[in-house]
């Protein structure tokens, strides 16, 4: 008797994997759309903050400046609007109008305010993403 239980145990096993496996699959599908769309509505919002004329100055180097690109979506996703003044020293040194980063500027005037999406979003016209 214990022979035939054995092979019943092992096809259970034989179909738990396949099971497991199925849904991790779909976890991390719906894990990675969730990840995707959250990312193309902030480079919508960037797109959006760039056409309003917004500028954001900063270093990898500076805490508050990692913070402000990990609001906005990370690195890829503020191209439109982040200015890295260690690769581009010249550019900070003649558009920059005050001695420390992070600095936003919206067409040419320096944004003091609060840095959230929120804040942003208020002082630009830009909607929120969602």
């Amino acid at each position: 008797m214990p022979e035939k239980k054995k092979p019943l145990q092992r096809k259970k096993k034989q179909i738990g994997t396949p099971i497991i496996i199925l849904i991790a699959l779909i976890l991390i599908f719906f894990i990675f759309k969730i990840y995707r769309d959250k990312t193309s509505t902030l480079n919508d919002f960037n797109e959006c903050l760039s056409e309003k004329g917004l500028v954001f100055y900063g270093t990898t180097w500076c805490p508050a400046c990692s913070s402000l690109v990990e609001t906005l979506g990370g690195y890829e996703s503020v191209i439109p609007v982040y200015i890295d003044c260690i690769q581009n020293q010249e550019r900070c040194n003649e558009e920059k109008k005050t001695n420390y980063v992070p600095e936003i500027q919206i067409n040419g005037e320096v944004y003091e305010g609060p840095r959230t999406l929120e804040s942003l979003s208020v002082i630009t016209g830009c909607p929120l993403p969602n």
